[in-house]
């Protein structure tokens, strides 16, 4: 239900404006979401709102708070009527101003709520009070995202964000990509580059959060800065609603690796060799596993854009949780990044983010990778691999001048081994752009999401096999067909296990 709320004003001793709109619809459209003031110059600050019984419902003294009509700063928002407003302000010369205005919610409707087309819009399962450059807790989240040129899409190198009312300053690296970590608030920022027309954005931060940020090339007729009051976030329908079991499984464990930035560790790439989404589609597994899939948080080795050494690590560590717990370990591997071949062994290999194609002596080899998860007795080891090992890529490949594909040399897999693979033999692991993951881990998420983790493998290979199929050659125009590998320890078997 929106709130509607119409402002007659009264002025008292003096003519400057200090309510700027005069109406307020906190529905999330970035039109008159909250009592907007000109707080220019203000030094000290106090609103007082009462109702018509004369009940004071709302105060702050805060010069960045904004008023979307919830009352006594909760998350309760007052009943439709009439409201009567007070704000006393100092300007910075030490003049003191008093300003009285009636406000009139259009209908009664009842308690009003911002559920539906109001908080919701933000992905927030309860509206919270709104501040300008507000944080309300002390726990920190990851902010991050992207700009680009509004026109050509192209990423804006080492283009800044600046939070308004704070030091703060946030530049994007050589790939338009930046990322902080931040209080949970709304913050406005203004988001600028050399050559361009600064914008003004507002950002809600209430969990790990990603934006898109265009800016437009200045020209003879466009304004030196734009204002776009509210930008929503970057959100997947996957990366939102994940479902949450009641079950954990404390001999569960997982290796996470999202490898995307390959060239900020190799000079000799650009942006086009990184693996796009890749650390997202990395960040948002992990949440299904301790949320989906009941793993525990402890249990979790997690690696985005990992060295050579750190997968090397990271793969020896798995290895001896299998061998200390005696053959009651299930071991899941997810790997979202570069995969390559060798062009004379065949051999396919991880590619950490500091190793080269052209020199792949110490990218671990997939037959070691299966080797080390294997070694030990367990219960079984899952493995889904959103990467190819032709040479190609999401963005191109991971040596540009090559142009060949090498089919990769098939694996003969041991132990209780069953391996989803993103694609099959010459064709490349996808992105789909739209929902800001690779194409493979998309719908893995999504029959995650769906089904909330009570599937079982026959079912989840056949959804993987068709939906894959079919959407990549309706968002990328080329075939990518994911395929599941067993090993014979579990041939007749591994079709009725379930991730639950």
């Amino acid at each position: 239900m929106i709130l509607g709320v119409l402002i007659t004003l009264f002025t008292v001793g003096y003519s400057q404006k200090m309510v700027l709109n005069k109406i307020i619809s906190p529905d999330c459209d970035g039109v008159d979401d909250y009592l907007r003031m000109d707080k220019k110059n203000v030094v000290d600050f106090k609103i007082m709102i009462f109702n018509e019984a004369g009940d004071l419902v709302y105060t702050s003294d805060d010069l960045y708070y904004m008023w979307a009509g919830q009352q006594n700063n909760s998350a309760e928002f007052c009943d439709a009527g009439f409201y009567y407003y007070q704000v006393n302000y100092t300007k910075r010369a030490g003049k003191k101003n008093r300003k009285n205005g009636l406000v009139f919610k259009l209908k009664d409707k009842g308690k009003v709520t911002l559920l539906g087309k109001g908080r919701d819009c933000f992905n927030q399962a309860a509206p919270k009070p709104v501040a300008e450059n507000s944080a309300v807790s002390n726990q920190l989240f990851t902010l991050q995202g992207i700009i680009k040129d509004a026109t050509t899409g192209a990423p804006l190198p080492h283009a800044s964000i600046k939070l308004e009312n704070t030091p703060k300053t946030i530049v994007a690296d050589a790939n338009g990509k930046f990322t902080t970590e931040i209080k949970e608030g709304t913050y406005k920022t203004v988001v600028s580059n050399k050559g361009y027309a600064s914008k003004k954005y507002v950002v809600e931060v209430s969990k790990n959060t990603s934006y898109e940020f265009t800016l437009t090339s200045k020209g003879n007729n466009t304004p030196t800065e734009t204002v776009s009051n509210n930008v929503r976030p970057a959100v997947s329908d996957v990366n939102i609603n994940i479902p949450r079991s009641n079950t954990t499984h404390p001999y569960r464990f997982a290796l996470i690796i999202g490898n995307e930035d390959y060239s900020s560790f190799q000079r000799d790439l650009g942006s086009e060799s990184n693996v796009d989404f890749a650390e997202t589609d990395a960040t948002i597994f992990k949440q299904y596993a301790t949320k989906t899939l009941g793993i525990p948080e402890e249990n979790i080795i997690f690696k985005t854009n990992a060295t050579a050494v750190e997968m090397d690590r990271a793969l020896t560590q798995i290895n001896l949780l299998a061998k200390n717990t005696g053959g009651k370990a299930e071991l899941f591997f997810y790997y979202a990044g570069h995969g390559f071949p060798d062009e004379e062994s065949k051999e396919a290999h991880l590619i950490p983010v500091d190793v080269s194609g052209s020199n792949l002596k110490f990218a671990p080899k997939l037959t070691d990778v299966y080797a080390q998860l294997t070694e030990h007795p367990s219960k079984r080891v899952t493995v889904f691999l959103d990467a190819c090992f032709s040479g190609g890529a999401r963005n191109g490949g991971l040596i540009a001048a090559r142009g060949v594909k090498v089919k990769p040399k098939a694996n003969a897999l041991g132990g209780n081994l069953v391996v989803f693979s993103a694609s099959t033999g010459e064709q490349s692991a996808l992105p789909y752009k739209e929902k800001q993951h690779g194409l493979f881990t998309y719908y893995l998420l999504k029959q995650l999401q769906a089904s909330k983790g009570d599937v079982s493998y026959k079912t989840l290979a056949n959804y993987l096999s068709e939906q894959v199929g079919i959407r990549s050659v309706l968002v990328n125009t080329k075939e990518q067909n994911p395929q599941v590998n067993a090993s014979s320890n579990v041939q007749g078997q591994w079709e009725n296990w379930n991730l639950k």
